[in-house]
């Protein structure tokens, strides 16, 4: 995961700075938990504003790794072939993909793989966690949605454990 999600070459231009992940050994992020401590947010770029970094800081709870995936990280996940990849759980994920038209569609079937790949908690960059934090999540919890008005889960904001079959299904 820490592969997958890191881009090094990365040089900010003047008043952005660039998001850097928080990689923690997984005995501190799995150990005697369902949904593990780690939480993925994407954007087009590391290259943030300061106001946009402290933003994100809330979503950098103790004990947890977080990772934060940019057009290119989110591009190796999605197109990689090689053992372990969502290909093996999605076949026809090439053809899918050949159908996206827009970063965003593109953005709406990585947050599913990812989770369904390695678990953790999925925010939107500008969701706020005001209501949630690191404790919010019991280790027995398998996973954690938000139900809108509608009474359809929220894409959001999703947690689960990896494999969940939910993340599959979808």
């Amino acid at each position: 995961l820490q592969e997958l999600a890191e881009t090094s070459h990365y040089s900010c231009p003047p008043g952005l700075i660039r998001v850097n992940d928080t990689h923690l050994p997984h005995n501190m992020t799995h150990a005697g938990r369902k949904i593990p401590r780690i939480v993925h947010i994407t954007a087009k770029s590391r290259c943030v504003t300061p106001s946009v970094l402290t933003h994100l800081k809330q979503w950098q709870f103790p004990g947890h790794s977080f990772y934060f995936h940019d057009d290119e990280a989110v591009d190796r996940l999605l197109y990689a072939n090689h053992t372990g990849t969502p290909h093996e759980i999605v076949p026809n994920l090439t053809q899918v993909l050949s159908c996206v038209t827009t970063g965003a569609t593109k953005s709406d079937i990585w947050r599913y793989l990812i989770l369904w790949h390695y678990g953790g908690i999925y925010s939107d960059i500008d969701n706020s966690a005001t209501r949630f934090n690191g404790r919010t999540i019991s280790p027995d919890d398998d996973s954690f949605f938000v139900v809108e008005s509608l009474g359809i889960i929220g894409q959001y904001f999703l947690a689960s454990s990896p494999k969940h079959p939910l993340m599959k299904h979808t």
